[in-house]
Parts: structure tokens; sequence; C-alpha cells
């Protein structure tokens, strides 16, 4: 739906001409490019506790990167147009900010193995909110979208609840255009 301004003409002001709403201009959708299904399915790869969690084993990230390429291939081959790799067990979530350089080392090495695997239509996601360590782990593995998951499920109450933890919101997003691929 196209919502405009409406024209208007009061005590004599020129008319104003109509124009699109809101503060940006409109751009493309970056999930639209990468995926052409409507809807596109992605299923979410959660993976075991990573190193620097709690509730982490020792299991050896090689290990960890061929569960996630077998996880990967379950929803691939199931007909899903993508993946998003996400630390879920790494439980309690981290606030944005406190994640160890282990955790984007570990999901850049895992998320390299599924990208080499199945090519771009994969993600990063690591909880909660660490959209700077997310960005780092998905350009060093090559991946195509990061999701920061209070930017995507954005309301008012969750915020407010939640909060960002003290870090500026614009961070990650300035961490996107630094050299590398075209991360979403």
């Amino acid at each position: 739906m196209d919502i405009q301004r409406k024209s208007c003409a009061w005590n004599g002001v020129a008319e104003v001409t109509a124009s699109p709403l809101g503060v940006f201009p409109p751009k493309p959708s970056a999930l639209a490019e990468m995926f052409t299904g409507t809807p596109s399915l992605i299923g979410a790869i959660h993976l075991p506790a990573l190193p620097g969690s709690p509730h982490y084993t020792g299991q050896p990230v090689s290990e960890i990167a061929r569960f996630a390429v077998e996880e990967a291939h379950a929803y691939v081959d199931n007909g899903f147009d993508g993946v998003i790799v996400e630390n879920h067990w790494d439980i309690p979530f981290l606030k944005p900010g406190e994640h160890g350089y282990e955790t984007a080392a570990s999901m850049g090495v895992i998320t390299a193995a599924v990208v080499g695997e199945f090519g771009k239509a994969v993600g990063v996601s690591i909880l909660s909110n660490a959209g700077e360590c997310g960005v780092a782990a998905a350009w060093a593995a090559g991946a195509s979208f990061v999701r920061v998951n209070q930017w995507a499920n954005a309301t008012l109450p969750m915020r407010l609840h939640r909060g960002s933890g003290g870090q500026d919101d614009a961070l990650p997003s300035s961490h996107r255009r630094r050299p590398g691929p075209d991360l979403r």
C-alpha cells in the first residue's frame, strides 16, 4: 500500500505536492533480492552451547560445524529456501557487548561450513541482540544476512523490558559498511 501525503492549499499558501510518507526513501527488500519464494522459508539451526557459554561441554567447534551442516541439509533438502545459524543454547543469553571473541569466532567458523555447503542463503543470529558480534561472524563466514532479534521483532513493550543493554543501536549498521561481503 502506497500511503501519500495529501496536497493542500490554505489561506493562499501554495499547494504541496504528494510524496511517500517516511523519513527515508523506499528501498528494495533485501529478502526479496535473496529469496525468490514468497513467502520464503528459512530454517533456524539451533547450535549446542558454544565456547564461552556456561553450558559448553568442550565439544570441538569442528563437530558443531558438522552438526550445523547436517541440520542445514535437513532444511534445504526438504524445500527450505535458506537457513540461519543461531547460538540458541548459549543460555542464559548475554546482553549486547558482553559476548566474548570466542562467540564471534565460533559462529564464524560454523557458519562458514554451512555457507561452504549451501552458498549465500545463510544468515547469522547471535542471541541476544548481539548485532556487532553477528556482523563480525557473518562477514568472516561469507553469510548473506544477519538477524538481530529485537530489531526484527521490535515492539515497544519488549524494548522497554529488555532494553538495548547500553549498546548504540547504530553500531551494527555501521559495521555492515566495512569492507567485505554484502550483508543484509
